[in-house]
């Protein structure tokens, strides 16, 4: 345990490449602002990791002589590194009036209607326990096998026993075997995020139980350990997501890639549960997890989704799943998206951001934001003929689409087209009747900005 952490003491590692805790992503922010790092958005701090917070990062790495990787793990040198100087610099007491060792925000589990509301931070959150089994160090020695091994893994797509190995090995629930498979996730998440969070996942699924608790329990936070496929937020373990009767009456399978799982994970807290709203703040009725009441009459008049409850409340958590999944991740066809060459590196999360927008305000606008932007920023008209002779974006992802996409990214213009997407977002909320009752769409269309050029 770092001797400066009475000001920060973050729950997982924070970085570009994974999802993080809303109180982490606040409180470091807070503290990279109050040593001249991060200047505080207009609208606000958000607890949305953005572009903003990982430069500040790096430019708090440069400055004090720490590896610039805009990344931060649990009693790191960067958390270390910032403490301290929070610490000598007198400003850390006045950042954090809070009990050592307390995170003083969290999320709550309420819900802002149909088309969401940054959630409300609340305080105080109990502490987030750190038991002496984390911290057992790993050595030398094992991080450099753990390199071994994923550069071994980069040079072909198959895992071969490493799942059935690392979950025998974790199944101890040992300190030292919990430690070594942590650096080895650490290492593979920076070198390929999509095949560490299907690793994950099968490594998860192999182990009892049992031994998932006890994990959890180490890390001081459920969220902390991945959950078996089909356990999305808060399912229970009876809820089976790749239930082929499911799948059968409108349900979708989750797949294996593994990034709707990541992109469904974020969008979580942002949706929040379930609320009952007036009309003036949400027209779409009681909302379940982002499910309307509107959205969900629309679904039961398909043929694939009548089997859906009648009433939003009611919904489980699989049906949700299904929903996102079928409705708003495969229909618009969000993993071709994902999958367009060096978009990924070039602007990570604009493929997410069309995700988010789609469930907010609608696949079809969301994709017609991104046409709009791609034949903004490369000069070209991608309209169709309407009916009735007129120009029109027709908002589907198809080949054309993700070839313009593809053009943007070689052209360097990646990260304007996203930030169009962000800037068209913003100005349709604002035509909203229910704008002015949801102050977190904004901060939550910025969450998504990039820097220029990046």
């Amino acid at each position: 345990m770092s001797l400066f952490s009475n000001f920060l003491n973050i729950g997982q590692t924070l970085s570009s490449a994974a999802s993080a805790f809303g109180d982490d992503v606040l409180n470091v922010k807070k503290a990279l602002g109050g040593l001249g790092f991060y200047k505080t958005p207009d609208f606000g701090r958000t607890p949305y990791p953005d572009s903003d917070l990982f430069d500040g990062l790096k430019s708090f790495q440069k400055s004090n002589g720490l590896k610039p990787d805009g990344m931060m793990k649990p009693d790191g040198p960067t958390e270390t590194g910032l403490n301290k100087s929070l610490l000598n610099s007198g400003i850390g007491n006045k950042l954090f009036q809070h009990e050592p060792g307390r995170s003083p925000l969290h999320w709550p589990s309420g819900r802002s209607g149909a088309e969401s509301v940054t959630p409300k931070l609340i305080m105080p959150l109990p502490e987030r326990q750190k038991l002496p089994e984390q911290s057992f160090p790993v050595s030398s020695e094992s991080t450099a096998s753990n390199r071994r091994t994923v550069d071994a893994m980069m040079k072909s797509s198959d895992d071969g026993d490493l799942p059935h190995l690392f979950a025998d090995s974790l199944g101890t629930t040992k300190p030292k075997a919990v430690s070594e498979y942590g650096d080895f996730m650490g290492q593979l998440r920076e070198r390929d995020p999509d095949r560490a969070a299907r690793f994950e996942k099968a490594v998860m699924d192999k182990l009892p139980e049992a031994s998932r608790a006890r994990l959890a329990q180490m890390t001081g936070s459920v969220d902390n350990i991945p959950k078996p496929a089909g356990d999305l937020t808060g399912s229970s373990k009876n809820d089976t997501i790749n239930n082929p009767k499911e799948k059968a009456s409108g349900g979708s399978n989750i797949g294996t890639d593994g990034v709707f799982e990541r992109f469904r994970e974020r969008l979580a807290p942002r949706e929040g549960g379930y609320a009952e709203r007036p009309e003036s703040a949400d027209p779409g009725g009681p909302t379940q997890k982002g499910i309307s009441q509107k959205i969900l009459n629309t679904l039961r008049a398909k043929s694939d989704w009548q089997h859906l409850p009648a009433n939003s409340k009611d919904l489980s958590d699989e049906q949700i799943n299904n929903v996102y999944r079928k409705e708003f991740f495969d229909k618009p066809q969000i993993n071709k998206l994902h999958a367009v060459p060096g978009l990924k590196e070039a602007a990570q999360k604009l493929a997410e951001q069309v995700f988010d927008a789609g469930v907010l305000h609608g696949p079809e606008d969301a994709g017609k934001w991104l046409q709009q932007s791609l034949d903004k920023e490369l000069g070209v008209d991608s309209r169709t003929s309407a009916p009735d002779g007129s120009k029109i974006y027709d908002g589907i992802i198809g080949t054309k689409t993700r070839k313009a996409l593809s053009q943007a990214v070689r052209q360097g213009k990646i990260s304007a087209v996203n930030n169009g997407i962000v800037d068209r977002r913003k100005a349709y909320m604002q035509t909203r009747s229910s704008f002015s009752a949801n102050k977190g769409w904004i901060p939550r269309a910025e969450s998504f900005r990039m820097k220029q050029g990046k």
